[in-house]
């Protein structure tokens, strides 16, 4: 991504730099994933030769340069700038992984750099920090310039180690994204089924975000998803009022015309704990799946989750959506496989829902 500083010298600087950086083949990220990465002001309070607005220079040029490398999407320092300014966040120097943590929630940066800039006898040096915004990891490169090197020269030499780093340690400061381990474990269920009767789903789930019943379930997003990519077909059934307790089913046993199997379930978003700015929210989400012809359980489980957040609510929420995810893939298995064995007259493995509490 590419994007004018605010400083027309700085524009200059940055585009002989990032052209020149484009012509250096090392350094350069592998094809992978594109690491989403905010860089924001520097602490140049220990290089007063560079003025006032050091600090904010220093980000500029280190962000155009780290626009060139392949595997890099940055946030526009812009939209960057007023997120923070919103949340009344002065980031510069140092980040502690609590404040990343936030940062990634308002602008969904995976890594935040950020670092400082003094001034050694006639030269400049630069400490800069990679902090993983979701693992909380922190890894620091330094450049030392030559005697007669500027800021830009000094910026070149810190992306090109940022650069390197992130290829080299990405593992330790980027997960694997969640979605993207959701999206490998349903095409390799996928695969595992191949050749399996899928049956036709149904999903009612009775859902509350901090005590309050939700009208929309995000813990049946995420499963119908799942299920979707799976191949089999699904049905939701989220009228008011339809049981989502076993027992309350058994009674009443509604579903759509043509579901082989219902899957009832119960999701709760709790708020966790409060450490300064940021809330931790836990969830619980309980699935049961009953075959609607013999009104068997094919299969139970429940999952807890935790997340952080600025706000309460969106943390609960992520919680519920973590807890479904983690959960999707045995659960799915075991109902297929336990409705295939009951569709193929064998006897199948049936457990009652207090045998897997």
């Amino acid at each position: 991504m590419r994007r004018a500083s605010r400083d027309p010298r700085a524009a200059a600087l940055g585009c002989l730099l990032a052209a020149a950086l484009t012509l250096s083949g090392p350094g350069r990220l592998d094809a992978a994933p594109a690491i989403t990465v905010a860089v924001l002001d520097f602490d140049a309070s220990g290089a007063p030769t560079l003025g006032p607005n050091g600090g904010i220079m220093t980000g500029e040029l280190l962000a155009t340069a780290l626009s060139a490398r392949d595997g890099v999407h940055l946030v526009e320092r812009t939209a960057l700038r007023r997120a923070l300014e919103e949340q009344t966040l002065g980031l510069a120097g140092v980040v502690d992984p609590a404040t990343a943590a936030r940062v990634r929630r308002l602008v969904g940066a995976q890594v935040l750099v950020t670092g400082r800039v003094f001034s050694v006898g006639n030269r400049l040096l630069v400490s800069a920090r990679a902090v993983g915004t979701e693992t909380g990891h922190v890894e620091a490169v330094v450049a030392e310039g030559r005697p007669g090197d500027d800021l830009r020269a000094l910026s070149g030499g810190v992306a090109e180690k940022i650069a390197r780093l992130l290829s080299e340690r990405g593992e330790a400061l980027v997960p694997r994204r969640e979605r993207a381990r959701v999206a490998d474990a349903s095409s390799d269920l996928a695969r595992e089924l191949a050749g399996s009767a899928l049956p036709r789903v149904s999903i009612r789930v009775r859902e509350t975000v901090l005590n309050v019943e939700e009208p929309h379930s995000v813990a049946a997003d995420e499963l119908i998803a799942f299920l979707l990519a799976t191949n089999i077909e699904v049905r939701r059934s989220g009228e008011p009022g339809l049981p989502v307790e076993l027992d309350e089913y058994l009674v009443r046993p509604d579903v759509p015309a043509g579901t082989d199997v219902v899957i009832l379930g119960k999701a709760a978003g709790q708020f966790g704990l409060r450490t300064g700015d940021l809330v931790s929210a836990k969830a619980r989400v309980k699935l049961t799946a009953v075959d609607t012809a013999t009104r068997r359980v094919l299969a139970v489980t429940e999952t807890e989750a935790k997340e952080i957040d600025v706000a309460p609510r969106e943390a609960a929420v992520q919680a519920i959506a973590s807890a479904t995810r983690e959960a999707s893939r045995d659960f799915v298995l075991k109902l297929v496989r336990a409705w295939n064995r009951k569709a193929s007259g064998g006897n199948a493995d049936l457990r009652s829902p207090a045998q897997d509490k």
